[in-house]
């Protein structure tokens, strides 16, 4: 099985090096290759996936879903959530050694995903990321459904405004305002800039607004945040920038998976029609 393992690892050019010297992804493959290559009734997998680039998690993937349906029994504790919807058919949430829930992996995701978003957001909503010269200062971040309502859940699909209110203690010169909207996984859904919408003001003093639109926002179930920077000119470094201060939800009557609604449209054509 040598020159499988060695070829499947990818550290051909590793050998003559001690095994102590090797890093920590490259133990992690070596040990993924050396495991997968010897047909075990029974793998346990620990994280192992956590490492490398995504061409070798890719054929890692793929490895395991041959172990899989050739009968391999697999027991895989990860943190990465995709992977275990991907991988299992049974998942069990275990915290601090106690088995919490059991399920299939969509039920134990989704409820993972509940509890440690009400976590993120009651600590992120107690002590705010709030950073900035003190220039310009953000003083509000307001969430407006179509009536111009203060809105923290929404349906896929609808409009949301998005207002937000600032005090500058000077004149800023070409101001820029960036708005981005994040999945509270870290995924980036939006970011769009008042200046590459072709929003230009030479200059902006004192109290004022600034207001952006969608029109209809496809978002599909999770929880989101948005984080706002006001920046002066073509400096890169923020004047003011607002992060973990403004949630909220989408809920969906679309049975989808993935980040967005794509409108789409399905047809089928009976065999032997013309």
């Amino acid at each position: 099985m040598f020159d499988a393992i060695v070829a499947f690892s990818e550290l051909e050019s590793f050998l003559q090096m001690p095994f102590k010297r090797y890093s920590s992804g490259m133990t992690v493959r070596l040990g993924f290759a050396i495991a997968a290559q010897v047909q075990p009734e029974i793998l346990l997998l620990d994280e192992v996936l956590a490492v490398g680039d995504l061409a070798f998690q890719q054929k890692c993937f793929r490895r395991l879903a041959e172990l899989k349906g050739r009968g391999t029994t697999l027991v895989f504790v990860s943190h990465n959530l995709e992977a275990i919807q991907k991988l299992c058919d049974r998942a069990l949430w275990l915290q601090e050694g106690e088995a919490l829930r059991q399920g299939t992996p969509a039920e134990i995701v989704r409820f993972y995903r509940e509890e440690a978003m009400r976590h993120t957001i009651k600590q992120a909503a107690a002590d705010p990321l709030v950073e900035g010269s003190g220039a310009i200062r953000i003083t509000r971040t307001t969430l407006l459904d179509a009536n111009g309502s203060p809105v923290t859940t929404l349906q896929t699909g609808e409009p949301l405004r998005i207002e937000v209110g600032f005090q500058a203690s000077r004149p800023i010169k070409r101001p820029l305002f960036r708005i981005a909207i994040e999945r509270l996984d870290g995924m980036l859904c939006h970011a769009t800039s008042s200046r590459a919408a072709g929003l230009k003001a030479s200059v902006v003093e004192g109290e004022g607004t600034v207001t952006l639109e969608y029109t209809a926002l496809n978002l599909l179930p999770y929880h989101y945040q948005v984080t706002v920077s006001i920046l002066e000119d073509n400096n890169p470094i923020p004047l003011a920038s607002v992060r973990h201060g403004c949630f909220f939800e989408f809920n969906s009557d679309h049975h989808e998976h993935g980040a967005v609604h794509l409108e789409h449209r399905w047809s089928l054509e009976p065999a032997g029609s013309p």
